[in-house]
C-alpha cells in the first residue's frame, strides 16, 4: 500500500517539459536575452560550449536541490505515517499472530497426547502378541528336543546292551578263531602227506627218487636225456619250496625210465631242446607254492609244459630230416625264438630257389607262425604263396609240418 501510494503521489506530479519551458522563458525573457548576448560575446564554439556546460550545471543543480527537498518531505510524511498508522496495526497483528501460534501448539499438545498413548498401546499389544506366539513356538521345540532327548536315551540303552553283545559275540568269534587256527594247522599237516602221496600215485610220467615227511623229489619220463627234476621242500610252517633242473637219473631210478622211449635229435633240435628245458626250470622255480596242496597243479604244469616242449622238437627234427637244405638257429631279434629255414627248388626251375623261413615263438604251437618268402629272381609268386600260406599258418600241433607240405605242393 505504502510503495502504491508514493508511486500514484509522483506520477501526479509529473508536468510537461514544453510548456514548463515556455513558460520560464517569458517569464525570464530579459535573463534568456542576457544569456544570448553572453553566448554571442564568447566567439568561438568552445567557449560557447562551456558556458552552456556552465548554464546546464546550474539548472541541474536547482533540479537537483528541489527533488532532494521533494523526497526528504516525502520521506518524512511516510515515516510519520508508518510510525503513527501502520506500524500499530502491524504490531496488533502479528501480537494476534502469536497468540494464535501459542494456541495451536496447546491445542497439539492436547490432541498428540493421546494418539501417542494410543499408539503405544498399540505398539504393546502387537509387541505381547508377538512374544506369546514366540512362546508358544519355543514350548512347542522344548516338547520336540524332550521326545528327542528320551528316544536317544532309548537308543543309548539299547546301543549299551548291543554293545556287551558285541563284545560277548567277540570273544566267542576270538575263541573260534583259535580254535579253526589250530584246526587249519593240524589239518595242514595231515593233508601235506595225503597230498604229497595223492600227486604220487597219479603221476604215470614221473619217476619217484626221493620221499620223506618234508621232502619231494620227480624225474620226468622224457624223451632225452638229462632229465627235468623236481625237487619239493616243505618246511615244519607248511611252506613249500620248489627246485627244478634238467639232471641225469640216479642209478637207482634208472631202471623205472624206458630205454624205448629215447630219441636221438637232430644237433639242432637238442639245442632247442636244451633251451626251452631250461626256461621251463626257471619259471618253476619263480614260483611261490603257498601249501603242500599246490604241488599236485604244479607237477601238472611241468608235465604239460615239458611234453608240449618235446612234441614240438619231434616235430622240427622230423622235417629237419626230410628237407636237405634247412636248418634252425636262434633268433637274432627275440629272445627264446627260433627261426626254421628251408629251401625249395622248383624242377622246371632249378636255377631259382625259394627261401622259407619260419619264426617259432616260445608258446609254439599256441601262436601263428611268422612267415617270410624270399627268392632270388621273380619266377616264384611270392604274393600268392604268402597268401595261401598264412591262412594254413595257424596255431595249433602240426603247423609248422602243415606250412612245409603246402610250401612242397605250391613249388612243384
Amino acid at each position: 500500500k505504502i510503495l502504491s501510494s508514493v508511486v500514484e503521489q509522483i506520477e501526479a506530479n509529473e508536468f510537461d517539459v514544453d510548456a514548463e519551458y515556455n513558460a520560464i522563458a517569458e517569464n525570464n525573457e530579459d535573463l534568456l536575452r542576457l544569456v544570448q548576448e553572453r553566448l554571442r560575446s564568447a566567439g568561438d564554439a568552445s567557449g560557447m560550449k562551456k558556458m552552456m556546460n556552465e548554464l546546464a550545471k546550474g539548472v541541474n543543480a536547482t533540479i537537483d536541490v528541489e527533488w532532494n527537498n521533494w523526497l526528504t518531505q516525502v520521506a518524512e510524511v511516510y515515516n510519520q505515517e508508518l510510525s503513527n498508522a501502520i506500524l500499530p496495526v502491524l504490531e496488533n497483528e502479528l501480537a494476534a499472530i502469536s497468540d494464535k501460534a501459542a494456541m495451536i501448539d496447546k491445542n497439539r499438545e492436547q490432541v498428540a497426547l493421546p494418539m501417542l498413548i494410543r499408539s503405544a498401546r498399540r505398539e504393546t499389544k502387537k509387541n505381547l502378541l508377538r512374544t506369546k506366539a514366540e512362546v508358544t513356538t519355543f514350548h512347542d521345540e522344548v516338547s520336540e528336543l524332550e521326545a528327542e532327548l528320551e528316544e536317544a536315551e532309548r537308543q543309548l540303552k539299547k546301543l549299551q546292551s548291543s554293545q556287551q553283545k558285541i563284545s560277548q559275540l567277540s570273544k566267542s568269534v576270538e575263541s573260534a578263531h583259535e580254535l579253526h587256527c589250530k584246526e587249519q594247522d593240524n589239518r595242514q599237516t595231515a593233508d601235506s602227506s595225503y597230498f604229497k602221496f595223492f600227486s604220487i600215485e597219479k603221476l604215470h610220467n614221473w619217476v619217484l627218487t626221493g620221499s620223506s615227511d618234508s621232502s619231494l623229489s620227480l624225474v620226468f619220463r622224457g624223451a632225452s636225456s638229462p632229465y627235468l627234476t623236481l625237487s619239493f621242500s616243505i618246511t615244519d610252517t607248511m611252506v613249500v619250496t620248489l627246485d627244478a633242473s634238467m639232471n641225469e637219473v640216479p642209478r637207482s631210478a634208472q631202471s623205472f625210465l624206458s630205454e624205448s622211449r629215447k630219441k636221438r635229435f637232430h644237433p639242432a633240435v637238442i639245442g632247442f631242446l636244451s633251451n626251452k628245458m631250461s626256461l621251463l626250470c626257471e619259471d618253476l622255480k619263480n614260483m611261490r607254492l603257498i601249501s603242500s596242496s599246490e604241488i599236485p597243479s604244479v607237477i601238472h604244469f611241468a608235465e604239460l609244459r615239458a611234453a608240449r616242449i618235446e612234441e614240438a622238437a619231434k616235430e622240427i627234427d622230423t622235417i629237419l630230416n626230410r628237407c636237405r637244405d634247412s636248418f634252425l638257429q636262434p633268433s637274432d631279434t627275440l629272445k627264446h625264438e627260433y627261426e626254421f629255414t628251408a629251401f625249395f627248388k622248383n624242377s622246371s626251375k632249378k636255377r631259382d630257389r625259394l627261401r622259407v623261413t619260419l619264426s617259432i615263438a616260445d608258446c609254439y604251437p599256441f601262436a601263428p607262425l611268422d612267415l617270410h618268402l624270399q627268392s632270388s629272381s621273380n619266377q616264384f609268386d611270392i604274393d600268392s604263396i604268402n597268401r595261401r600260406l598264412r591262412k594254413i599258418a595257424k596255431p595249433g600241433f602240426g603247423a609248422l609240418t602243415r606250412v612245409i607240405d603246402a610250401v612242397h605242393a605250391l613249388v612243384r
